[in-house]
């Protein structure tokens, strides 16, 4: 429907004149309205056409056309069509019959054309426009990491084509972009800054034309209902105040939060913030035994023989004189000792001492348990970590676990799946929530329970055994143990394929390679994880979305002078391109091997034989199991599922030298030029002068038409006078790489998402993204086999003896087309002609 949009008209005319207007439209209960219902009511109902001409020339004027007087009102109209702000209209918009018009003002036309009201009244999601109107730009930004707080500056700026049509709108019209920026801008700093319900936000407001600065104070929600009240405020009363030229400041503050049990990720930090360790800090050789002495302070008062009330023990955990004391104490107890730090033979002497059990776990073998003594009703832990010990106080604390089996030795998180393997002896018929049940072999008396189906150990495991018995039972027909559960109903032969996940008779079930759905794509209908221009409430979010910009190039620079790698320079770019700077491989590791970057893929070129490397190291070196996957010695995929972070190689997907990504996807280098690789030496560090020698670039091993491109390159330098600064090299150097690799990766990755939807870095290699792309749009139904794999099971020999003295060609055993399954469980030979079973 065609609209008027002669703002200035309407509001500069009288209630009395609107109501004419309202009564002629024939609107329904414009008695009753103010003077702003009205307008909207009208303006809602009318179309341009139903405006006098005089009016018509009127809102020409106010766009600033020229020659109004000369045009007829068909001419004006198309001349108002055309400076119409905020949307594209097509030709024909208002190319409709003027007597159906006259006859009838108000008829809903096919064509709908927006007016400025309608436009703010729609929603973000659907109007993408006001993005392209409106630049948030961060200006700088600074993070205290002791403190979690993210404070960052901001500016809004208006696009030229919004600036010109905001002059002509009134105050409101003003405020309501105003506010949309302001939206835009809040959304922008809580993605840069891993925002999370609970933060706290608050919003400083600098301008040189305002008197004092404006502050929203510390919220949890509702952010900027004030601020916009504010700022509302200020744009209708003073109209020298140009929010163009305010500086917004974002003071963002994580809050510490519940969650689950963190697991150790820093070996150096974690190890002083963990509540299950106690540090032993001492600059003697007596750390083992101060460590015992600690241990068995969490078990009992009685140490050594003395009764410690509760500051003693306070002053011996934090390491006072008592520590000392006590430790010596320990040593003079013992025959004999190693004085320059204590073996594992003087810590079995300490076990006898003290009828004690010590279980050492080691750091360096991926906190594993690497000494476990007799078991003894007193248990302590400790922890090695090169030649030091420390105390652990709660072994399920240090894994970060809901249990721990001291049996078994491992950390589990579900009390009623743990399977310990030391268990060989404890009765499973009668054994439930942690009372451990063994029998006697003297005991030993079979008994049927016609309730379970299952034989019990004796008459007392068939007593207690009335728990299990509720839950699960043996079925006669198949020998399967199944839950008495009423929504699953057994049957026989009947169980879940595990590749297309549908209840089907396992020994006929022929299955085959299954659709799936490709990963990070973008939704058909959008949700505000993959279109950003959505706002991020809970209807706009869609769980399956598996969209994600959570990147992280990076690149190493090391020195090599003494036949091991030691990285000296590592630059990083994330999605948006800021850049980060390290000097130490430690420092890298140590600050994206952390929460903040939980759920990112990192990508460098040639990560596989190289970069990886440093990463594994450290992760090994602070006690992180990786999942990795090789090819040969080359580490394909380097994960840690902890945190979800994929470390992969960009060489796996483009198989060109990085030198070449600027042709390949038509991009402009940052820093142009060779770099002499072998001068990165420790005394060069601070070298300022000539070119090194072509050496140092590794010219003998140049191909010969690189050589030429060097030689070249090389004597235009030395002609020139170049002076070589070592560090400004290194890092222009590096910085140039990670661009070009984050610019060329990026490329990529937007000509996969628009051609096939896909996004191919949440895979290994290209070849998975191919085959990721054929299951989910080629793959047809039943075409591809899906096989079980030859499994080599063991047998028995004396069975296979037996059965050949049968002198029978028709019986199926293990050596001639295997184990036959019979009623669900396996059978040593099975004659299929006369169907007889040997066993």
């Amino acid at each position: 429907m065609e609209q008027i949009n002669s703002i200035r008209i309407l509001e500069n005319m009288k209630v009395s004149e609107l109501k004419s207007i309202a009564k002629e439209a024939k609107l329904k209960g414009y008695s009753t309205l103010k003077k702003i219902a009205l307008i909207s009511r009208i303006r809602k109902g009318h179309t341009i056409r139903d405006l006098k001409i005089s009016e018509l020339k009127s809102l020409a004027r106010s766009y600033g056309i020229r020659s109004i007087y000369k045009l007829n009102k068909d001419n004006l109209i198309t001349n108002i069509n055309k400076q119409q702000p905020f949307r594209k209209f097509k030709e024909d918009i208002f190319k409709t019959d003027n007597s159906s018009l006259n006859n009838n003002p108000f008829q809903k036309l096919e064509k709908t054309f927006f007016t400025e009201e309608n436009y703010f009244n729609s929603s973000l999601e659907k109007t993408p426009e006001v993005f392209e109107l409106i630049d948030v730009i961060q200006l700088n930004k600074q993070v205290q990491k002791k403190f979690k707080i993210h404070e960052t500056d901001y500016k809004i700026r208006f696009k030229e084509a919004l600036i010109k049509d905001l002059k002509l709108c009134n105050a409101k019209y003003k405020i309501d972009y105003t506010h949309k920026a302001l939206d835009s801008m809040l959304k922008l700093a809580q993605r840069n800054s891993n925002y999370e319900k609970g933060d706290q936000i608050n919003i400083i407001v600098m301008n040189p034309n305002l008197k004092n600065t404006i502050s929203t104070g510390m919220k949890s929600d509702n952010f900027l209902t004030n601020l916009k009240s504010i700022v509302g405020n200020i744009l209708t009363s003073d109209e020298t105040i140009d929010i163009t030229e305010t500086t917004f400041q974002v003071q963002l503050v994580k809050i510490p939060r519940g969650s689950n049990r963190k697991k150790i990720i820093n070996l150096s930090e974690n190890i002083k913030t963990k509540n299950s360790i106690i540090q032993i800090n001492n600059d003697d050789n007596l750390c083992c035994p101060r460590a015992i002495v600690v241990a068995l302070s969490t078990q009992t008062n009685n140490i050594l023989g003395h009764e410690l009330d509760s500051n003693k023990i306070k002053q011996l955990k934090i390491g006072r004189k008592i520590q000392k004391d006590l430790a010596l104490e320990l040593c003079s107890m013992l025959t004999e000792y190693n004085e320059e730090g204590f073996t594992l033979t003087d810590i079995k002497n300490v076990e006898r001492t003290l009828d004690i059990q010590i279980n050492i776990i080691c750091a360096e073998n991926l906190n594993t348990l690497i000494y476990k003594g007799d078991d003894k009703q007193t248990k302590i832990y400790l922890y090695k970590n090169g030649n030091h010990f420390d105390v652990i106080k709660s072994a399920k604390g240090f894994y970060g676990s809901a249990y721990y089996c001291e049996d078994c030795d491992k950390p589990y998180q579900n009390k009623d799946k743990h399977k310990c393997v030391e268990e060989y002896n404890i009765c499973k018929m009668c054994t439930y929530f942690g009372i451990r049940i063994e029998h006697s072999s003297s005991t030993k008396n079979r008994i049927y329970c016609e309730k379970c189906n299952r034989y019990c150990y004796n008459q007392e495991c068939l007593d207690n055994h009335n728990y299990i018995c509720d839950y699960v039972y043996k079925c006669i027909d198949c020998n399967r143990i199944v839950l008495r559960d009423k929504k699953h109903k057994h049957k026989c032969g009947y169980s879940e394929c595990r590749n297309c996940l549908e209840e089907v008779k396992i020994n006929k079930h022929q299955c085959y390679m299954q659709h799936r759905s490709q990963k990070g794509g973008k939704c058909i209908n959008g949700c505000c994880k993959c279109d950003k221009k959505i706002p991020n409430i809970k209807g706009n979010r869609n769980r399956l979305c598996s969209y994600t910009e959570k990147y992280l190039f990076f690149d190493y620079e090391a020195q090599q002078e003494t036949g091991t790698h030691i990285a000296n320079k590592i630059i990083a770019h994330d999605f948006e391109g800021n850049k980060f700077m390290f000097d130490t491989n430690e420092e890298f590791c140590k600050h994206v091997i952390s929460e903040e970057y939980r759920g990112y893929t990192f990508i460098a070129h040639y990560a596989k034989g190289y970069d990886s490397q440093f990463i594994l190291k450290y992760l090994v070196d602070n006690t992180l199991r990786p999942f990795t996957i090789y090819n040969g010695t080359k580490l394909m995929l380097l994960e840690i599922k902890y945190l979800s972070i994929r470390i992969i190689d960009s060489s796996n997907f483009i198989q060109s030298p990085l030198s070449s990504f600027p042709k390949t996807f038509g991009l402009k280098e940052l820093k142009k030029g060779y770099f002499p690789h072998f001068f990165n030496t420790v005394e060069n560090q601070n070298y300022i002068g000539i070119l090194p020698d072509k050496e140092y670039y590794g010219y003998e091993t140049m191909k010969t038409e690189n050589k030429q491109e060097f030689e070249k390159w090389y004597n235009d330098k030395i002609n020139e006078n170049y002076i070589f600064n070592f560090k400004e090299e290194l890092e222009a150097y590096c910085n140039s790489d990670v661009d070009i690799l984050r610019r060329g990766s990026l490329e990529l990755r937007k000509q996969f998402l628009e051609i096939a939807n896909i996004d191919p870095f949440l895979y290994t290699t290209i070849a998975g993204v191919c085959m990721a792309i054929y299951r989910s749009r080629y793959l047809l139904k039943y075409t591809i086999a899906v096989l079980d794999k030859e499994k080599n099971e063991k047998y028995s020999k004396q069975s296979i003896t037996w059965l050949q003295h049968f002198n029978n060609k028709n019986i199926s055993h293990a050596l001639n087309g295997g184990e036959k399954i019979i009623a669900g469980a396996k059978v040593d030979g099975f004659d299929n002609k006369s169907k007889t079973v040997y066993q």
